[in-house]
């Protein structure tokens, strides 16, 4: 984060609860979802399964185009 960067409210609650999870297993206190990850994903975003499947479709379709447009770069050299 460069200096003079402030987080919005909502980027903020997520990155608490997510911290306050990770901490809480670092001190012993699992929470409860040790081998699921997308339950353990929901838990530290605080979304619903049909929510984070949505954002892991669309980081997937990002990723997707990052690697076509590399691709493309790449051949136009």
């Amino acid at each position: 984060m460069h200096p003079g960067h402030s987080f919005s409210k909502a980027e903020k609650e997520i990155f608490f609860k997510v911290i306050t999870t990770v901490e809480s297993e670092k001190h012993g206190v699992p929470s409860g979802y040790l081998y699921n990850t997308t339950e353990r994903l929901q838990n530290m975003l605080g979304i619903s399964h049909g929510a984070l499947y949505r954002l892991k479709n669309e980081m997937h379709n990002l990723q997707l185009q990052a690697t076509a447009h590399q691709h493309q770069y790449r051949s136009a050299l």
